[in-house]
């Protein structure tokens, strides 16, 4: 069974790095924020199956950018970011030429420090 189970997980993994289907270079994440308060924007860059640094990150908010940085050696790239006022907002990360969207919820001001 031990077998079985291991060459499926080595079978799975050599097909991923040979296929298409991993091959999504950046990936951007939902975020929720406050309308009088900075927010970390977040985006991953990977290769075919690991995350992978050093890539150039650009962010858009509502299509206009809002910043661009690189992501560090965990694939990670973070971009500080203050919405004027509530409502629900487009996000795009695009690293080379792959492109991920999300949404920003954004709330009203918040009433407590």
């Amino acid at each position: 069974m031990k077998k079985h189970f291991s060459f499926l997980v080595t079978l799975s993994i050599i097909l991923l790095a040979f296929t298409g289907f991993a091959s999504a270079e950046v990936m951007v994440f939902d975020a929720v924020a406050s309308a009088d308060k900075p927010v970390r924007l977040k985006a991953l860059t990977k290769g075919k199956i690991f995350p992978e640094g050093g890539k150039l990150v650009k962010f858009y908010i509502d299509e206009k950018q809002a910043g661009k940085t690189l992501s560090g050696g965990d694939g990670y790239a973070f971009i500080s970011y203050s919405f004027n006022g509530p409502g629900l907002k487009a996000l795009k990360a695009t690293s080379g030429d792959d492109t991920d969207e999300g949404v920003v919820l954004v709330r009203g001001p918040s009433r407590c420090n």
